[in-house]
Parts: structure tokens; C-alpha cells; sequence
């Protein structure tokens, strides 16, 4: 009866003890998930604060960024406006030298038609109409006209026997205060040059039954570049000619139709051609 009392006792104590255990444990389990939740909570409101300061500070950082590029863009804004107006202060100051260039250009010029030659360079001229021109002036048979004739601004001045430039044509041109001589043909009285509308000229050689036309424009530096070349001969000229040759139409050396021709020729230099009125006679 003991042994059962003490048995039961026993059982009783492990109970106890046991409880006291389970309970402890649930403590333990509460106040560690307590500890866990609360250090989450503070992990969590760490993280929340570093990603508001983050997102802040890439905020700032943009902000920065955009005034930085939008300080740039108004750099850049004034520069371009700084370089347009560059541009045309310096065309404006081109043309105004250009303007300049010309005005002395024509008073040169005039100081030659009126039988001053001390600006025109004798060694750029034929030496017999230098002497010519120099003894005896111009007379009344000579006109003459300004043109800008290689693409400058600045004119050239053309001199031709009146309404006869296969007697005397000539360009002077003018450089630094001095006049130069580009071209002058006093000989050649089939062969002539003469100037279109557009500013190019046209050296046009009369033989043998045919025409030539020989299209080009004249470079700052005196030289010229070709533009064009026409030839025609419609019928034998002599008797070596063979009839069975004609009619020649050619451009740039090449063979073709009557129209075709016709249509060039009256484009490049018969459309053009000068008015007697653009002339003006040398008293």
C-alpha cells in the first residue's frame, strides 16, 4: 500500500515536473519569438529607413544630375548661339570687305578708262597695244563693262572694241591696289571671247565652214575651267570636205542630234548672250 502511495506520488511529481518544463518551454518559445519579432521590427524599420535615405539620395543624385545636364544644355545653348552669331558677324564682315574690295576695285578701274595707266601692270598686257594705249588712250572705239567673273564679289573689268570683240576683247582684273591683265587678243579676228548674263564667258572660233564654242569660267587665281564645248559644221566647206561627214553636231567632243545640239547651245550660250545696252562706250 506504500509502494502504491509512493508510485503514485512519484507519478504525481514527474507530472509536475514535466508541466513546470512544458511550461518553461512555452515561456522560453514566447519570449524568443518576442525577441524575434521585436529585432525583425527593428531590422525591418532599419531597412525602411535606409531605402527612404537611398531613395533620397538617388533623388538628389537625379536632381543633380538633370541640373547638371540642364546646365550643360544652357552651355551648350549659349555657345551655339555664341557660334551663330560668330557666323554672321564674320559673313556680315566678309561681305563688307567684299564691298569694300569692290569699291576700290571700281575706282581702279576707272582711273584706267579714264587713261591713267599707272596702275596696270604693262608686263600682263600685249606689248603693242601697251604702247598703243599708253601714247594715244582709248579713243572712242572702245567699250566696256563690269562683271564678276570668277564667283568672288569683286568685278573684272571687260574692254572691247565697240560691237567687234574679234578686233580687241581683254579682262583686267584687280589685286591688292595693282590691275593685272588676265587675257588680251588683239590678233585673231575669227577667235573672240566675250561674256554671258551668268558670269561665264565664251571663246568663239569662226573657220573652215564651222563654229566653235568654247564655254568657261575664269578662277580667282586667272586660270579658267571648262565648262562646255560645242562645234558645229552643217555642209562641206571645201572640196576635200566629204559630203557624206555632214552635218557635224557635237558636244564635248561627241557626236549628236540636230536638237540636242540646238537644245544645249541655246542653254548654255545663246540664252545668256549679252544686250548691246549693258555696254558702255568710252569717250
Amino acid at each position: 500500500m506504500r509502494k502504491n502511495k509512493l508510485f503514485t506520488i512519484t507519478i504525481i511529481c514527474l507530472g509536475l515536473v514535466t508541466a513546470c518544463t512544458d511550461q518553461d518551454n512555452d515561456n522560453l518559445k514566447g519570449n524568443k519569438s518576442a525577441i524575434e519579432d521585436t529585432g525583425n521590427s527593428e531590422i525591418e524599420e532599419k531597412a525602411d529607413a535606409a531605402y527612404a535615405d537611398s531613395f533620397v539620395e538617388v533623388i538628389d543624385v537625379a536632381d543633380s544630375d538633370s541640373t547638371e545636364l540642364e546646365d550643360k544644355s544652357d552651355t551648350a545653348g549659349t555657345s551655339s548661339t555664341k557660334a551663330e552669331d560668330n557666323a554672321i558677324s564674320n559673313e556680315e564682315s566678309s561681305e563688307e570687305d567684299s564691298n569694300n574690295t569692290n569699291k576700290y576695285a571700281h575706282e581702279a578701274f576707272q582711273t584706267l578708262l579714264g587713261g591713267d595707266f599707272n596702275l596696270l601692270d604693262l608686263t600682263t598686257i600685249d606689248e603693242v597695244f601697251a604702247d598703243d594705249i599708253t601714247e594715244n588712250g582709248w579713243g572712242g572705239n572702245y567699250e566696256y563693262i563690269f562683271m564678276d567673273l570668277d564667283g568672288d564679289e569683286i568685278d573684272e573689268l571687260l574692254i572691247q572694241m565697240v560691237d567687234d570683240p574679234g578686233d580687241f576683247n581683254a579682262v583686267f582684273h584687280y589685286d591688292n591696289g595693282q590691275i593685272i591683265c588676265w587675257f588680251c587678243d588683239t590678233l585673231e579676228y575669227i577667235c573672240y571671247d566675250y561674256p554671258l548674263q551668268n558670269g561665264t564667258m565664251v571663246t568663239e572660233y569662226d573657220y573652215g565652214g564651222g563654229i566653235s564654242y568654247h564655254v568657261f569660267n575664269y578662277l580667282p587665281t586667272g586660270d579658267t575651267k571648262d565648262v562646255k564645248y560645242f562645234y558645229i559644221k552643217e555642209e562641206p566647206y571645201t572640196d576635200y570636205d566629204d559630203p557624206l561627214d555632214f552635218p557635224i553636231y557635237q558636244i564635248d567632243n561627241e557626236d549628236v542630234t540636230k536638237e540636242e545640239f540646238e537644245k544645249e547651245l541655246n542653254k548654255y550660250v545663246l540664252d545668256e548672250q549679252m544686250d548691246r545696252t549693258d555696254w558702255t562706250i568710252l569717250d
